[in-house]
């Protein structure tokens, strides 16, 4: 019957997308990227595919400053923001924490993909205006973005492989300064063994 449906088409999507923002969580995207590593020949006629990993850059501050509703409220409001930046063929995803996944198709260089993170970078960082509702605080809160990038079929052809280059890249942009992209390259293996939150 019709209720019985709508239960099972909540409990559906609940498995694949994240309380808090409504994208997709983990486990979806990590079967996103299977598949698409599925059919090689296609995904690498199509000019691969990038792997975006995004980390907001003083969260920590924000939670710690104005409490965790705030830092949730931010949260909602970043995918959002990232959302409508996106294009319909990209796909986007809330790992956990303050971490996000950007997969996106058909990208034959590195321009396309830096396009794409430089655009996220710019929506993450401008002031989020934070209400708590009727006698709570309310108030401007800042983050910036570091965006780490590996690229299929360049930088690995497993998932696994793909996911800790894109890590590895992350970590280097932290390192470096932070609000900033790094594209993966095989030098930086083993020297950032701790990225600065």
């Amino acid at each position: 019957n019709r209720e019985q449906r709508l239960a099972q088409a909540q409990i559906a999507h609940q498995a694949t997308h994240d309380s808090l923002t409504g994208l997709f969580n983990r486990a979806a995207v990590m079967e996103h990227i299977s598949n698409r590593l599925r059919d090689r020949d296609t995904e690498a006629a199509l000019g691969g595919f990038a792997v975006l990993l995004l980390d907001l850059d003083g969260f920590k501050e924000v939670n710690d400053s104005m409490g965790h509703d705030a830092g949730d409220k931010l949260l909602s409001e970043g995918g959002w923001r990232m959302k409508m930046a996106l294009r319909e063929s990209d796909y986007l995803a809330r790992l956990g924490g303050d971490e996000f996944l950007v997969i996106v198709p058909q990208v034959s260089d590195e321009t396309t993909a830096e396009q794409v993170a430089q655009k996220l970078i710019k929506v993450l960082s401008e002031p989020y205006s934070i209400s708590l509702g009727p006698g709570s605080a309310s108030g401007i809160a800042r983050v910036t973005a570091s965006v780490g990038i590996s690229m299929y079929p360049r930088d690995g052809e497993d998932r696994e492989l793909l996911m800790k280059h894109a890590d590895v890249a992350l970590y280097a942009a932290k390192n470096g300064g932070r609000n900033q992209l790094c594209f993966y390259a095989p030098a930086m293996q083993g020297r950032f063994p701790v990225a600065p939150k």
